[in-house]
């Protein structure tokens, strides 16, 4: 889902800098976990989640958030003015199982974009 937000007053550049966080790696504290019903078998998550941001241009940045080792998702954001704007992401997410594993990387995961 894409989705809007707006960000306090003031100036046009200034909020479009201040809506970018810094690039680089971030480490968050993670836990849980994700499974199929099918086959009963569970990914757990964290002890910690790392998430990478990157720059783009005009005013755009990505989130990458490596939720295990076979499951990360991105998020596109672009900052318009005083609003942040999620405008699209890719998704990965891969199983292991005893006899075999889903884990091959797809040629082009799954990607949506809102613009």
């Amino acid at each position: 889902m894409c989705s809007t937000g707006s960000a306090a007053s003031g100036g046009t550049e200034q909020h479009a800098e201040l809506l970018q966080p810094a690039p680089g790696v971030y480490t968050y504290d993670a836990e849980g976990e994700e499974g199929l019903s099918l086959a009963r078998h569970r990914q757990a998550w964290g002890p910690t989640m790392p998430a990478t941001v990157t720059r783009g241009e005009d005013g755009c940045w990505s989130l990458r958030v490596e939720y295990s080792t076979l499951h990360w998702r991105e998020f596109d954001f672009c900052a318009d003015g005083r609003v942040l704007e999620e405008v699209g992401g890719t998704i990965y997410q891969g199983f292991d199982f005893p006899v075999w594993s889903s884990a091959r990387r797809p040629s082009s995961p799954a990607t949506r974009r809102c613009r």
